[in-house]
């Protein structure tokens, strides 16, 4: 189920963008270069519709997923601290 829900992932985010399993069922998604307010957000909305379509397609295929999640953004200005932005 991680290695689907990888995929998934993967298949949403652009092209430069880095998908990593932070540990456990924990994933990150790093989006560079994103310039206008909100972009965050959006992505984080394709991946939400995506992980749904997903489960409801398995499901359908008779293998039902039990499965919750939940999406947060973080937006780091020029300067931010990284290590504060991740805690």
């Amino acid at each position: 189920a991680l290695q689907a829900a990888a995929r998934v992932l993967r298949d949403v985010v652009r092209a430069g963008d880095l998908v990593a399993r932070l540990g456990g069922d924990e994933f990150g998604v790093l989006a560079l270069g994103l310039t206008h307010a909100g972009e965050g957000a959006a992505i984080a909305r394709r991946l939400d519709a995506a992980l749904a379509a997903h489960i409801a397609r398995e499901g359908a295929a008779g293998r039902p997923w039990s499965i919750g999640w939940s999406i947060g953004v973080a937006e780091r200005a020029p300067g931010d601290d990284l290590d504060a932005l991740m805690a």
